[in-house]
């Protein structure tokens, strides 16, 4: 038994958050894609992202980093 609750988790980077999103996709269209495969495509794509887009992913990293902190000082 601790004495001190377990520190919430560090939120995902916005890089991350979008891997999440486009696994599923690339996964349906290749079966047996290997998840190093997968994490090259991700970044070719995140790397051509239109910023508009892109900018959602970071500001959902931004919310989860505001709840974070918020976790920290409870």
């Amino acid at each position: 038994e601790t004495i001190f609750p377990p520190k919430p988790k560090r939120p995902e980077a916005s890089f991350f958050l979008y891997i999440k999103y486009v696994k599923p996709k690339l996964t349906v269209e290749n079966p047996h894609i290997k998840y190093s495969d997968v994490i090259k495509r991700a970044s070719k794509e995140w790397a051509e992202l239109d910023p508009v887009e892109k900018q959602r992913y970071q500001m959902q990293y931004s919310k989860n980093y505001e709840i974070y902190i918020q976790q920290l000082k409870e």
